[in-house]
């Protein structure tokens, strides 16, 4: 017997199974972090970040209304069906919190091309959404989209494709997917852009974690809310910036939102300057502004009470260099505020209580 070789052998087959570990292990840690926090797979520099929980509009006591509102208005609702129907995927029930940014201002020909989605949820359907995802884009919005093709960034897979809108021929969608865990999927409509949020997500790259200005701006929202966004807040056209009630909101350089909408709604908006002085005159022209709403909207008191008393629900306040909007609501009062701004849109009066029906709006 000759034992030496096989231990040899042994040994060789064991170090290049820790090196293969070891380069693994330098990934699987922070993918695990964007597992649970996605917005850290992020490249560092986006101008605008928001996030949505799915999970709280899920456990509301409405919200099979406020799924149905999703899914009948455009233009995302009827690709939402379509991807359940066609494609096999509920974005609606497999997604938990969608992470958007955006970097930069999009391109008229790339549409979507500054904007990263990462979706936090069950994505162990991915493989046979991807299939069949190019057919459905086909069939309703894209010219003969070609079968996602298969590439590899920093270890991980992604698969891409592109095509010609059918609305506008000189607009062209480059789509993005990758899928690096069960839990986590990434769209982009910019391959480089796929390729820097894979070299954050595999571990090899810095990204918005090691980013200190946008440190700064978390610390501002809730992460765990509803809805939360953060960023800088895109410049104002010059003929805009120029008028009286406008100017005091140029000096607003970053902005944070914070929605709770578990049962009731809580919002709080932050326009955040650059001095104390700069955020009261931004707060002082606020409140003028909603002076003059409360007029405006005083004609909508007989056929939408509760829309005509939302002027009433806004505070304003100053915090240091940031002005700040809040509004709260109970949930019966966002009830009758959609059930109103419905009954407008349809041109009728919300009907008087013991009326068998309501009456037309004069034309």
């Amino acid at each position: 017997m000759r034992p030496l070789p096989v231990l040899r052998a042994f040994g060789l087959f064991l170090i290049l199974g820790i090196l293969l570990a070891t380069v693994a292990c330098k990934k699987q840690p922070y993918l695990n972090t964007v597992e649970q926090t996605p917005y850290l797979g992020l490249p560092a520099g986006p101008d605008q970040i928001f996030q949505l929980n799915l999970n709280d509009f899920r456990n509301r006591e409405d919200y099979a209304d406020i799924k149905a509102h999703w899914e009948s208005s455009p233009p995302l609702g009827p690709f939402i069906v379509g991807l359940r129907d066609q494609v096999g995927f509920d974005l609606l029930s497999r997604a938990d919190r969608l992470t958007i940014a955006i970097k930069g201002r999009p391109d008229p020909k790339k549409p979507g091309n500054n904007i990263t989605i990462i979706a936090q949820g069950r994505f162990d359907n991915a493989a046979s959404v991807l299939e069949k995802l190019p057919a459905f884009l086909g069939s309703e919005y894209l010219i003969q989209p070609p079968p996602f093709r298969q590439a590899e960034e920093f270890g991980l897979t992604y698969h891409s494709t592109s095509a010609q809108s059918q609305f506008n021929e000189t607009e062209v969608y480059d789509i993005a997917v990758s899928v690096p865990s069960t839990s986590i999927a990434i769209v982009t409509f910019n391959n480089a852009q796929m390729s820097s949020v894979l070299e954050v997500v595999s571990g090899q790259a810095k990204g918005i974690q090691q980013d200190a200005v946008w440190r700064e701006m978390l610390k501002r929202v809730n992460i765990g809310a509803s809805v939360w966004g953060t960023g800088n807040l895109p410049p104002i056209p010059p003929k805009f910036a120029m008028l009286p009630a406008v100017t005091p909101v140029t000096k607003a350089k970053q902005f944070y939102l914070n929605v709770i909408a578990v049962r009731d709604v809580q919002a709080d908006l932050g326009l955040v300057c650059d001095s104390i002085p700069e955020a009261t005159a931004l707060s002082d022209a606020l409140k003028s502004g909603v002076a003059q709403m409360k007029v405006s909207v005083a004609a909508l008191a007989k056929l939408a009470p509760t829309l005509a008393q939302l002027p009433d629900k806004l505070v304003i306040t100053t915090e240091l260099q940031t002005s700040k909007i809040s509004l709260g609501l109970t949930s019966i009062e966002m009830r009758q505020i959609q059930a109103e701004g419905e009954n407008l849109r349809k041109g009728i009066t919300a009907p008087p209580p013991g009326a068998a029906a309501p009456a037309a709006v004069p034309r």
